[in-house]
C-alpha cells in the first residue's frame, strides 16, 4: 500500500527529507489520469513557487481524494519549502483542495479515481463521506464501473502478453505447439465485457 503524504511527512520530521520532497511537486499535463497522480508520486523535488502553483497543488491532491489539514501540510512541505527560500501558501492550497473536492464529489472524478494510473491495480474506493449524501449512490456506481474497468483492462493486458509469448515465432516451432484459441477467445470476451461498461467523460479541470 502507498504510503500516504502525512505518513511521509512524519518521517521527514525524522531526518528523511527525501521522503518530503516527495510531496512537493506537481505535474501539468492534458491527461486527466496523469493530472490526478497524487503528489507523492511526483519526484522531481521543488516546493510549489507562486500562489497559482499552490492552488495547483491542492486541487489535484483533492481530486484525487487526499485531503489535507493546516498540520498535515506544513509538515508536508514546510521543511522543504523553507530550504528553498519559500514559504507554505495555505491559503491557495486550501483554496485549490476546496476546488478538488467539487470535481472528486462528481461522478465523472469517481469514475476516474476508480480507474486510477498508479500501477496494475484498480484505483481506490470514492470516499463518499466527503461529499453530499444525496450524490453517494451514484458516485459509488461510477467509482465501481471505473474499477471494473481497470480491473479488466489489467486482465486483458496480462492475457495479450501470454498470447503473444504462446505464439511467438520459438514457441510454434516446438513440436507440440497448438495455437491458443481459447485464450484468444477469453480475450475477445473480457473485450466486449469492456466495452459494454458505463463510461464518464473526463472531469474538465481549471488548469
Amino acid at each position: 500500500m502507498p504510503l500516504s503524504c502525512s505518513t511521509l511527512g512524519a518521517l521527514g520530521a525524522l531526518g528523511l527529507p527525501l521522503a518530503l520532497a516527495a510531496c512537493a511537486t506537481f505535474v501539468v499535463s492534458d491527461d486527466w489520469e496523469r493530472n490526478t497522480t497524487p503528489s507523492i508520486f511526483r519526484l522531481t523535488f521543488s516546493c510549489p513557487d507562486t500562489t497559482q502553483d499552490w492552488v495547483r497543488e491542492g486541487y489535484f491532491d483533492a481530486a484525487k481524494g487526499h485531503f489535507s489539514n493546516q498540520v498535515t501540510v506544513a509538515k508536508m512541505y514546510g521543511p522543504l519549502c523553507t530550504r528553498q527560500g519559500r514559504t507554505v501558501d495555505q491559503a491557495a492550497f486550501e483554496r485549490g483542495q476546496a476546488l478538488g473536492r467539487k470535481t472528486y464529489c462528481t461522478p465523472e472524478g469517481a469514475y476516474w479515481l476508480g480507474r486510477g494510473n498508479l500501477g496494475p491495480s484498480e484505483g481506490p474506493r470514492v470516499k463518499t463521506a466527503q461529499c453530499s449524501p444525496a450524490i453517494g449512490a451514484a458516485l459509488n456506481t461510477a467509482n465501481e464501473a471505473g474499477r471494473h474497468y481497470k480491473r479488466l483492462d489489467t486482465r486483458i493486458e496480462n492475457a495479450e502478453r501470454e498470447f503473444e509469448e504462446r505464439t511467438s515465432s520459438d514457441a510454434r516451432k516446438a513440436p507440440d505447439f497448438s495455437y491458443p484459441y481459447d485464450l484468444f477467445y477469453e480475450i475477445g470476451s473480457m473485450e466486449s465485457e469492456r466495452d459494454r461498461l458505463p463510461t464518464y467523460d473526463k472531469p474538465d479541470h481549471p488548469f
